[in-house]
């Protein structure tokens, strides 16, 4: 069986924060995925079983420049931390894994395409999950992101530089089974995520707290 990935990338707070128990999650639901986290600015040496991790340290000229720069990093590090043709997703690192994926067909579905999130409601593609192949597509985002330099990077540059992608790659939207913003009834999505202050609601939240320990 193809061997399968899973990468975040985030800085210090958001790994203690959030992706520590996302990363949790998959790996309780699906330990044959193989995980990976990109850690921007670490402030301790951190382990965490069963996930292997990379670190940078990067300065930044202004606010916008950094939150920009954490957006994206996953995409960069696809591309660096990655064989050009291995297979890997990436997702937002404050998203909860929910329940198994079965092996086989289904994850063999998810890479045979360009997959990446839609938006259920506006026509608009989301860096939220994004699949990345042996189709190039990972070279050519990385080259995207990289033609401006990072402290000239404005808010939200990853999604706006996967959007002129569309075409070129036949993008088709991830189905609601892997991944949905928020939850949809009757939908058992095996990634959940919410956006803004949704995501501080006590039963969201619920779900964080035990794989926090």
């Amino acid at each position: 069986m193809p061997r399968y990935n899973v990468l975040l990338g985030c800085d210090q707070k958001y790994y203690n924060d959030w992706a520590i128990p996302l990363l949790k999650s998959i790996h309780r639901h699906n330990p044959w995925l193989h995980l990976h986290c990109h850690i921007v600015n670490p402030t301790v040496e951190n382990s965490l079983d069963n996930v292997s991790i990379t670190t940078e340290k990067r300065e930044f000229l202004n606010d916008e420049a950094k939150i920009s720069y954490l957006q994206s990093v996953r995409f960069l590090a696809v591309a660096e931390k990655f064989n050009k043709n291995e297979n890997v997703f990436t997702l937002d690192a404050d998203s909860i894994c929910t329940r198994t994926i079965a092996q086989g067909a289904a994850i063999e579905r998810l890479f045979n395409k360009q997959h990446v999130l839609k938006h259920h409601k506006e026509n608009r593609w989301l860096a939220g999950f994004v699949v990345f192949n042996n189709n190039g597509f990972r070279q050519e985002f990385y080259k995207e992101l990289t033609s401006v330099p990072y402290d000239q990077w404005k808010w939200g540059r990853d999604q706006t530089v996967l959007n002129t992608f569309v075409d070129e790659f036949n993008f088709e939207p991830v189905d609601r089974l892997w991944m949905s913003i928020g939850k949809i009834k009757n939908v058992p999505s095996a990634f959940l995520t919410l956006k803004g202050d949704q995501k501080f609601t006590e039963k969201y939240l619920k779900g964080y707290e035990k794989y926090k320990s």
